[in-house]
């Protein structure tokens, strides 16, 4: 439980000039990256979630938010 406490509060601490980090922290998940995760966990390759995704934001279909983009998605895979 340590570790985890750790490993997702790393990026918020304020190190001193002389700490570095022996790795960059990973950026945090865009919605993208969350609706192509949500895509592969109901079972689409990751390509072809990640192509569903840019067609829908090319077709202007897809908002801002995480449930109109997986929607969007998902129309694109089943055309």
């Amino acid at each position: 439980t340590s570790e985890r406490i750790c490993l997702e509060l790393r990026d918020k601490l304020i190190l001193s000039a002389g700490d570095k980090p022996e790795q960059l922290a990973p950026r945090p998940a865009s919605i993208d990256d969350d609706v192509v995760s949500a895509l592969v966990n109901l079972g689409y390759r990751a390509p072809n979630a990640q192509a569903a995704l840019d067609a829908a934001r090319r077709q202007g279909e897809a908002g801002e938010e995480f449930s109109t983009l997986l929607r969007a998605a998902l129309r694109q895979l089943t055309k």
